[in-house]
């Protein structure tokens, strides 16, 4: 084994790919927006003829569950859900079978089956191949069973860990209030030429109560998501919002992808000063949050959150947060959350279902919760919906069966 250095470009350039493959934290952050799935699964493959390097480039992805592959190569990411983007890169990681595999949260926004089956396709290729996997993850429960140790990140060593127990507290009951959405036959579609992934949808949200939204990945829960918050138009339908306040002011959407729902020109400081909340209260809610902030400019106490740097000084899990402030400052209507808890461990998920909790007992907004999380949707969901076929319907109230 060879020591290398940052400014060992050439070795770090035959490594990488082939020596060491990554999957990283946000999918739609690492792909490239202007190039197809074909485009980029296609540069790992540029010293193959191109009829065995489109083969390579299927067979991959189909194995990593892309059913009918060939629809997606002419896509971009946008064009993608959160789950379809997480296979591609899955699919663009293992196409040049690396002999090192470094996974960071990687089946964060796939649901529990896909999830199982995308663990499969990993831990077959690790001990098939005799290769390594480092699997950077909040999950451990999901992990603990496949692998051959466990460790914790620690005041910055790694330590001998065991999986921890843990669970989300439980809603209380509750009456709901005044309605506060209304979409009646909603037909959206991803992106121009594609089919309509909500066809006909209906959906009411109240006051004081939790939806949940499930459903299988790429039934088209987040174009729902982002279609309520007014980032899609629909084709047709009708969408009814309270009447006194502008759209941003009704609709906060907490998105599936933190990193990529800030400005990574601006510093967190100027995105939470959006919302025009005095910076004493900024500061009270990031504590609410666990994050321990510092207000100053150039801030480096220990312990404090420097909000004076950009979002991609963050943590994946400080950025959830920070994402989760920011929309809670407006003092929305309805809140919508598109996977909130995929980046944050499991003491810090529980503290996060607190404050949604808190939210519903003052009973003064409605929240919408997309997630594939079967045990958070248990725990605080009023109802629980079915994304199929571009339709909401009321899903099964066993929680083993929820998508």
């Amino acid at each position: 084994m060879r020591e290398s250095s940052r400014s060992d470009a050439a070795l770090w350039s035959r490594v990488r790919g082939r020596g060491i493959g990554w999957i990283a934290q946000d999918p739609l952050a690492a792909l490239h927006p202007l190039l197809t799935v074909e485009q980029q699964i296609g540069e790992q493959l540029e010293d193959l003829p191109g009829a065995d390097a489109r083969t390579r480039c299927l067979r991959w992805m189909e194995r990593c569950g892309l059913e009918r592959p060939e629809r997606f190569l002419a896509r971009h990411p946008h064009q993608l859900s959160g789950g379809e983007r997480q296979r591609v890169l899955l699919a663009l990681c293992l196409v040049r079978e690396p002999k090192l595999i470094l996974a960071d949260e990687p089946t964060s926004m796939l649901d529990p089956e896909l999830a199982q089956a995308w663990m499969r396709v990993l831990i077959e290729e690790v001990r098939q191949r005799r290769v390594s996997l480092i699997f950077v993850t909040h999950e451990e429960q999901r992990i603990a069973p496949h692998a051959d140790r466990l460790l914790r990140l620690e005041a910055g060593r790694l330590v001998p860990e065991r999986a921890r127990e843990w669970s989300y507290p439980a809603r209380a009951p509750q009456p709901r209030g005044a309605r506060l959405l209304r979409a009646h036959q909603l037909c959206v579609r991803r992106a121009p030429g594609l089919p309509c992934v909500l066809n006909g949808l209906d959906l009411e949200l109240f006051a004081g109560e939790i939806v949940a939204v499930v459903g299988a990945s790429g039934a088209g829960k987040t174009t729902l998501a982002r279609t309520l918050a007014g980032l899609l138009t629909a084709e047709s339908g009708t969408l009814e919002l309270p009447a006194s306040r502008s759209r941003a002011r009704t609709v906060q959407l907490y998105f599936q992808d933190p990193l990529a729902s800030f400005d990574p020109r601006r510093t967190l400081q100027q995105s939470l000063g959006d919302s025009g909340a005095a910076p004493m209260e900024i500061s009270r809610l990031c504590t609410e949050l666990e994050l321990g902030t510092e207000l100053e400019l150039g801030a480096q106490q220990q312990g404090k959150l420097d909000l004076a740097r950009r979002p991609a000084a963050f943590s994946g899990g400080e950025r959830a947060r920070l994402a989760l402030a920011r929309m809670l400052l407006t003092k929305p209507d309805v809140l919508i959350y598109d996977e909130p808890l995929a980046a944050l461990d499991g003491p810090l998920r529980v503290r996060m279902v607190e404050q949604l909790l808190r939210l519903r007992q003052a009973g003064a907004v409605a929240q919408l919760l997309v997630s594939h999380d079967r045990e958070l949707v248990h725990a605080v969901a009023d109802r629980v919906l079915q994304l199929k076929d571009g339709r909401l319907v009321v899903a099964q109230n066993d929680s083993s069966r929820i998508p």
